[in-house]
């Protein structure tokens, strides 16, 4: 994607950059996880996540970025609900297998939790209590978000109003 949409920016940055988002997730979560699951009362994922999240980040705010925005076809943009939905499913398969730290929350709306779980959000620290999975964005992302990728690029004109107007 870098080289047909972003022909200025450097692909070789952009991918050692990813490699080492890539390297550093999979130290952090073998390694520094198991050693430190919070720190100083903190998730660790809030705070490790912040690493990984600047070194993928960082070239999509730079000239990748905006070459990116400027030059990629809509049906592209959208399309990216496939990757959500398909980091959603690792998810759901961690807490299939056992992984611990998976939450019922993360299962869709429409799936039925193995028993009732209490959820309270921060800051309002409101209390709920669910009996099916309260994660939209992946649902979303699949009645949603790749059916407007798959029109997109059935239409094939990012100038058609029905194009700009669905995306």
């Amino acid at each position: 994607m870098v080289i047909e949409y972003a022909p200025s920016a450097s692909a070789s940055t952009y991918i050692i950059l990813q490699l080492l988002a890539i390297a550093y997730s999979w130290g952090a979560t073998n390694y520094l996880f198991p050693k430190f699951p919070t720190i100083f009362g903190i998730p660790f994922f809030l705070i490790g996540f912040i690493h990984a999240f600047v070194l993928s980040a960082y070239p999509l705010l730079r000239t990748v970025g905006s070459e990116l925005a400027k030059n990629e076809p809509i049906w592209l943009l959208t399309y990216w609900s496939a990757v959500r939905l398909k980091m959603e499913s690792i998810v759901q398969i961690h807490g299939k297998y056992g992984v611990k730290g998976i939450s019922n929350w993360l299962l869709w709306p429409i799936q039925k939790t193995p028993e009732p779980y209490t959820l309270t959000y921060p800051i309002i620290n409101k209390t709920v209590t669910r009996s099916k999975g309260g994660n939209l964005d992946a649902f979303f992302s699949i009645t949603i978000g790749l059916p407007v990728a798959l029109f997109a690029f059935l239409m094939n004109d990012d100038s058609n109003t029905k194009v700009l107007l669905t995306a």
